[in-house]
């Protein structure tokens, strides 16, 4: 019976989810928009490393007739390498749904398929949160706690609570590259308040105070790279002036400056956008030779935007009166750069990003673990005695990149309109 079940689960699992990669990359934007960067894929060995160009070999130079050539150098580099992260996910069926599963009960099927889009769903949303944050792990900030069971997180003004949703398990430490744990939870997310930023939980960790930083109480820091990193690098951590990581790759940026992004602002503040500002970043992003593709922030820092341009634009005289958009973008040098949307975004920041400069590592692009010789396993409790379920495992071994951080910029401390 075991063996049926686990047959039938492995037929239906490839049949709905046959490329479990495809189907996380494209479920969310910033997902989608990466996974056009350059990918180095089936990758060996606990890194990759690669050169960086850091100077030219200026062997150049203006001679006379007969005079003196310039004599050969060599270009500067300096050796960048990144480490694999590793993602997974779960999901489980208990035995007696696996077995109507196998007898081809439509309901329970739907079950199955409802189970493996949660998983997927939310493989997704954890690797787009991932890939806008610095590596760190730290999702938000505490600004006050309050109850007394049920209990409320009240987010910082700076925390984006778009991140955090029903039934994530959170844990906090006293700094955003860890520092001290908070003992006890996990604590259970009970509920989102959106609009508010305020988070109902089981239980608070404890002694959990203001300016304490949560993170996925699931994952778990790895320091293979030399530094403790809870999660892949992602934008802010890439288009970065040493703010939020002062080593990269393994390069310190203080000493190489080609290792800096362009930035501007003042990161928490809340000043209004100007037209001047994104002039100024694309200005000084070209004089470093860069090519921004795209534009990314949040809703309400491309709202900023159209408040701006809004005034000017124009209506033509028809019977439709329409006062929205198709899209939204920013003209640069006769380039029309497309303006990108994604709510998981880092609030009040703007990241323009040279696509070509950004590379995905992939050790192992994600798929079901069927080392054992099916996808699906009988599930073990505790007691390492087997239970009347039956389980599975998605896993990825890859990291995010770039081969040049100056290409990028990012303004921050924007004034979002909501």
């Amino acid at each position: 019976m075991a063996g049926a079940n686990v047959a039938a689960l492995a037929y239906l699992t490839k049949t709905v989810y046959e490329d479990p990669a495809n189907q996380i990359d494209t479920a969310t934007v910033l997902n989608t928009l990466c996974a056009k960067a350059k990918s180095k894929e089936n990758l060996t060995g606990n890194l990759q490393q690669f050169p960086v160009r850091i100077a030219y070999s200026e062997a150049t130079a203006f001679q006379p007739d007969g005079g003196s050539l310039p004599t050969p150098g060599v270009r500067s580099g300096a050796l960048s390498q990144v480490y694999p992260m590793y993602m997974y996910g779960t999901v489980q069926v208990s035995g007696p749904a696996a077995d109507q599963i196998r007898q081809g009960d439509g309901a329970y099927v739907s079950l199955l398929q409802d189970e493996l889009d949660g998983m997927m769903e939310n493989l997704a949303l954890e690797k787009n949160r991932a890939l806008f944050n610095d590596g760190s792990g730290a999702m938000g900030q505490v600004g006050s706690t309050g109850g007394s069971g049920p209990y409320t997180i009240t987010l910082s003004a700076g925390t984006n609570p778009y991140v955090f949703r029903q039934n994530m398990s959170l844990t906090a430490y006293t700094q955003r590259t860890g520092g001290s744990q908070r003992v006890g939870g996990p604590m259970i997310v009970q509920n989102v308040d959106y609009g508010n930023g305020i988070l109902t939980v089981n239980t608070l960790c404890t002694s959990l105070s203001a300016n304490d930083y949560l993170f996925n109480a699931n994952s778990a820091f790895n320091s293979n790279s030399g530094a403790a990193f809870l999660e892949p690098m992602g934008l802010l951590g890439i288009v970065d002036d040493g703010t939020f990581v002062p080593t990269l790759q393994g390069l310190a940026r203080s000493s190489y400056p080609i290792w800096k992004a362009q930035t501007w602002g003042t990161w928490g503040g809340s000043s209004a956008l100007s037209l001047a500002q994104i002039r100024q970043a694309f200005s000084r992003n070209g004089a470093m030779g860069g090519k921004v593709d795209y534009m990314i922030s949040t809703p309400g820092v491309r709202d900023a935007y159209v408040a701006l341009i809004e005034p000017d634009r124009r209506y033509v005289d028809t019977e439709d009166i329409d006062g929205g958009f198709n899209a939204v973008a920013y003209t640069n040098a006769g380039r029309k750069v497309l303006w990108v949307v994604d709510k998981d975004g880092p609030r009040g920041v703007l990241f323009g990003i040279t696509l070509e400069q950004l590379e995905n590592f992939e050790w192992r692009r994600l798929d079901w673990d069927d080392r054992s010789g099916d996808i699906w396993k009988q599930g073990l409790t505790g007691s390492g005695s087997y239970s009347d379920a039956y389980w599975a495992m998605a896993k990825a071994y890859w990291q995010f990149g770039t081969r040049r951080c100056n290409s990028h910029f990012r303004i921050a401390g924007i004034q979002e309109v909501e």
